[in-house]
This record gives structure tokens, C-alpha cells and sequence, in this order.
């Protein structure tokens, strides 16, 4: 996989002017404040607005999703907020059009939303992880409602067909663990063959798609959930899977707590924990092909610099080594 370009890049014309002029431009006035907040993909923003609260600003990469998409992904929120779910809705302001969620300027889509802090929850809070699960359980009761149109389904197997033949071209890993990853890779697959007639026949519904802690927030013991920027069809331990922590050993106790939150408000198919290992091997192979593709944006060079040592795909081994081993989850 090439990783040497000098194409210009999404965000190399955006500046802080830019991103002013494009507020200003949705009807709100600025104060000239402006920082940006931690994130790689899209670029995130605190803005002050002129004798008003500041507000966060997110404006979206270009070309990842389409108009189409980005609306699903503001009206699943809008959707979730309006049931009184635990979710901050993007702001609406006079003069959008057909009270669209999103605005744009120039080159660029952006959403706005009102500015609220929080800290990250505690995996290994036993209360924490039930009130997690009741309102993800909440969540889900909305989600299975309707159905995007637009926005991807998770596949299984085709999805980790995709991630091998990626990591299979990046130049940074060396050749003799290359050689290592293609057995990790075989030994894998069969897995994956087998569970996938199963997983295509199970019920798939709105998910978050990036549900771990750092996108679940508690303030003032309120919790809410933010960044469905990957939101997707698929089962619902998609989400689920991603409030496990520590050693295997310790997971079953752990899905104990989410789930008897969770299924206060809706039911949960136990033949979808037999996923969660291939769930988190793509997501331990979608991480550094995402780093990878997205390597000539000067964010992901200095966030992400030790991709280019062996020590780096080392760990990657070592954790995909790791999938697939026996546990019984219930």
C-alpha cells in the first residue's frame, strides 16, 4: 500500500477564518474564539458565539461520507433525542433549509451543536456498566424503529477479506512479519467462514458503530452519548461489545452487568456473543489500515508516528494472535 503522495489533502484549505465565515454563515455570530478539539477523522471545533453559550462544530471529511449519509447520521440523533434518549441533538437554527441538521460552505459540510462536557465512563464500574447498558438498551428500542437507506450494513466476512488484503500491501510491515500475519490471517479465516452464514441471518439495526468509552459521557450522573459519525446497520453487539475491558476471564461478568441493564428496555439475542471475537479482530485490523490510508494528513503523522516502527506491528500481531480462543461468554 502506497503511503508517499503530494496530492492536497481534505483539510489543507481550511482555516480558522474559513471556519468562521462558515458559522456566521449558518446564522450564528462569532466571537473570534476558536481551539480545536481532540479528533482525527473530521475536524472539531469550540467556537464562541457572541453573548451566547460557545458551541462545538464538526465539519466532515470530504468524500468519506455523502449528503445523503451525514443526514442519516443527524436525523438518527434528531430521532433519538425527540424519544428522550441520552444523546446531544445538533443545533437547528432559523433559515436551514427543510430543517436540514447539516449546513454547507464552500467545500465543506458541518454540523453545530451546543457545548457540553463530561468525563469518559469506568469500564470497570460495575454500576456504571449496568446504567451503560440500560440506556444503550433504550437506545437500541429507537434504533430497531426504522432503517438507513444510505449508510453501510457491517458485513463479516467480506469486511475481513477487505482489512487482509490492505495489510498485506503496507510497505511498513517487515518480511518476517508479514509471513507471520498471513498464518495469523489463515488461521482466522475459517472463523470467520463459518460464522458468517449465521451472522447474515441475524436481526441488524441503527447502531452507533464506535461505541467505546471515550464517546460515552457522564455529567453530573447524567450520561450521554456522542460521535455517530460511524453509524451503520448491523446486530446489536456491535455496540455492545465495545464496554468489555481487561482479560477475557473477566468479560462474562462484565456482559452480566451491560445486559441486565440492557434488556430492561429491549430483549438481546445470546447467539450474537458468538461475535464478538470476530468484532474485535477488525477492529484491531481496521485501525492501523485507517492510519495508513489516511497517512498524508498531517493529523494522523504526528498522532500515529510509531506506525512506522516494527514494534507497532508487533503489538498489532500479538493482539490478533490473541483472537479466537476459547470462552464462554455466558
Amino acid at each position: 500500500m502506497s503511503i508517499v503522495s503530494t496530492e492536497v489533502q481534505p483539510f489543507d484549505h481550511l482555516s480558522q477564518d474559513l471556519i468562521l465565515d462558515a458559522i456566521e454563515s449558518a446564522g450564528l455570530l462569532t466571537s473570534g474564539v476558536i481551539y480545536p478539539l481532540n479528533s482525527y477523522e473530521n475536524r472539531v471545533y469550540y467556537v464562541g458565539i457572541d453573548e451566547a453559550r460557545p458551541v462545538v462544530v464538526k465539519i466532515y471529511r470530504p468524500d468519506r461520507w455523502s449528503l445523503e449519509q451525514i443526514n442519516e447520521e443527524l436525523e438518527f440523533i434528531n430521532e433519538l433525542d425527540e424519544s428522550e434518549n441520552a444523546v446531544i441533538a445538533p443545533l437547528k437554527i432559523n433559515g436551514q433549509i427543510n430543517g436540514q441538521s447539516y449546513f454547507e460552505y464552500k467545500d465543506y459540510i458541518f454540523a453545530i451543536w451546543p457545548l457540553k462536557g463530561g468525563s469518559p465512563i469506568e469500564l470497570d464500574n460495575e454500576e456504571q456498566l449496568y446504567l451503560i447498558g440500560q440506556k444503550l438498551g433504550r437506545i437500541h428500542l429507537c434504533a430497531q424503529k426504522q432503517k438507513f437507506e444510505h449508510r453501510p450494513t457491517l458485513s463479516l466476512l467480506k469486511q475481513y477479506q477487505d482489512f487482509c488484503e490492505q495489510f498485506l500491501k503496507i510497505e511498513w510491515i517487515d518480511g518476517y512479519l508479514l509471513e507471520n500475519f498471513k498464518q495469523q490471517f489463515a488461521r482466522i479465516l475459517p472463523h470467520f467462514e463459518r460464522l458468517d452464514p449465521i451472522y447474515e441471518k441475524c436481526k441488524k439495526i441503527r447502531v452507533h458503530g464506535d461505541f467505546h468509552p471515550g464517546n460515552i459521557m457522564i455529567r453530573d450522573e447524567e450520561v450521554f452519548i456522542v460521535d455517530f459519525d460511524d453509524s451503520y446497520m448491523g446486530p446489536a453487539i456491535c455496540d455492545i461489545w465495545m464496554l468489555l475491558s481487561g482479560e477475557k476471564f473477566e468479560h462474562p461478568n462484565q456482559l452480566s452487568e451491560i445486559l441486565e441493564g440492557y434488556e430492561i428496555f429491549l430483549d438481546f439475542d445470546r447467539k450474537e456473543l458468538q461475535f464478538i471475537d470476530a468484532l474485535q479482530t477488525l477492529r484491531i485490523m481496521q485501525h492501523p489500515v485507517w492510519i495508513v490510508n489516511r497517512w498524508n494528513d498531517p493529523a494522523f503523522k504526528k498522532a500515529f508516528s510509531d506506525i512506522e516502527h516494527t514494534n507497532y506491528w508487533q503489538r498489532i500481531l500479538n493482539l490478533i494472535s490473541g483472537s479466537f480462543l476459547e470462552i464462554e461468554y455466558l
